[in-house]
């Protein structure tokens, strides 16, 4: 008797079983991708795929399965979900839940194993699928984020995500305003509708197929913002990946006609990111906001060690002044380079003391200066 079709078993076979399945496919044929959260996927048959971990949640199965439904497949293939449910794990850290997802397994060449030298179309594909993901009609009554109530996560939030969902745009812009408050800046939303973005389109998650399409995967990221959400995140994503990031948002940003306005709120989009990666803003946080964080002397000078003997000759001081120059040089490069790395978002406001608990996580020595700083906190 010929065996029913694995589509239909995973339909209608039980959770405990499809659990059992997919560990010992797991243990018999390996992974094939793994992610953040101890995520992994799994190929079940030629035709289907299972990603299952701690990080896979309803709202990306519900993300993924309106992308299929929605992107056109001539732009871009979204693998379709076949199902998807939540179960309690008991591992060595304790019980947690992880969640199962099944759907089209997409086979072809991993998009970070392509030369783009060679093929040359890629980035401006890549560049249409997001102005398509960008005209993909949503429903008035979306909320921004990912789909069904869940809280964002990505690169665009920092390390633990936004930890609270949004009700509406202003809820969202209230999340940003909270941290850009600390420069005196603030956002507004309110003329951007909310788009289909996936913020994590790094080539790995994108498949050459055989016949030339491009298949998108990992839409745990994704969620309903306003469009230059998307191209904020390009460029956390791919930093040292150069022949892609760069050309893709000069790519993206002439093809749908960013704004100069969009491009300044990308700019408050960074600035809030950078401090939400270095301060709390939970209240009863084991790290919060540093009482001092406003009131701040400029930051130290570095000391020269003074000459002893005052009446050194010519030469003496000639030799101290080119060592005062090159220390001066080298602290300046190094606290360039260090700003350059932050995207010279978070100057030190002139108002926090060198003793200050700067990330509330780590103490700065007071013989440290700026640049010591700059390392304590990022």
């Amino acid at each position: 008797m010929a065996l029913p079709p694995l589509d239909w078993v995973i339909h209608t076979a039980s959770e405990d079983w499809l659990v059992e399945y997919c560990k010992q496919m797991e243990k018999d044929n390996g992974v094939v991708g793994a992610s953040w959260g101890s995520n992994r996927v799994i190929k079940l048959s030629d035709d289907i795929a299972v990603k299952y971990g701690p990080g896979v949640g309803p709202s990306e199965a519900a993300t993924q399965e309106l992308a299929h439904r929605k992107a056109d497949p001539r732009i871009v293939h979204v693998p379709r979900v076949y199902r998807f449910f939540q179960r309690e794990d008991n591992n060595a850290s304790g019980v947690g839940v992880e969640g199962y997802l099944f759907m089209e397994y997409v086979s072809g060449q991993l998009m970070d194993e392509v030369d783009l030298d060679v093929h040359m179309d890629i980035i401006p594909r890549v560049a249409k699928i997001i102005e398509h993901l960008g005209q993909i009609q949503i429903p008035n009554n979306q909320v921004p984020g990912p789909i069904g109530d869940d809280q964002p996560q990505g690169y665009l939030w920092g390390d633990d995500g936004a930890k609270t969902t949004f009700n509406s745009v202003a809820d969202m812009a209230g999340w940003l305003n909270k941290r850009l408050a600390l420069q005196d800046k603030s956002i507004d939303l309110t003329s951007y509708p909310l788009v289909l973005c996936h913020t994590d389109l790094c080539r790995r998650n994108m498949i050459l197929e055989d016949d030339g399409t491009i298949g998108l995967v990992d839409w745990g990221f994704a969620g309903l913002y306003p469009r230059f959400f998307e191209i904020a995140s390009l460029s956390y994503l791919n930093p040292y990946d150069n022949p892609y990031q760069k050309p893709l948002i000069q790519s993206t940003e002439e093809l749908i006609g960013i704004s100069e306005e969009e491009q300044h709120l990308i700019g408050l989009l960074r600035v809030a990111r950078a401090y939400n990666l270095r301060y709390s803003f939970s209240k009863g946080d084991e790290y919060p906001l540093p009482d001092d964080l406003h009131l701040l002397p400029p930051p130290p000078i570095f000391p020269l060690q003074e000459e002893e003997d005052e009446d050194e000759d010519a030469k003496g001081d000639e030799e101290a002044v080119s060592a005062e120059t090159t220390t001066q040089s080298t602290l300046q490069t190094t606290e360039n380079s260090l700003l350059d790395d932050l995207d010279s978002l978070l100057p030190l406001p002139p108002s926090i003391s060198p003793t200050a608990e700067v990330s509330g996580r780590n103490s700065v020595n007071e013989s440290v200066g700026i640049v010591g700083c700059l390392v304590c906190t990022a």
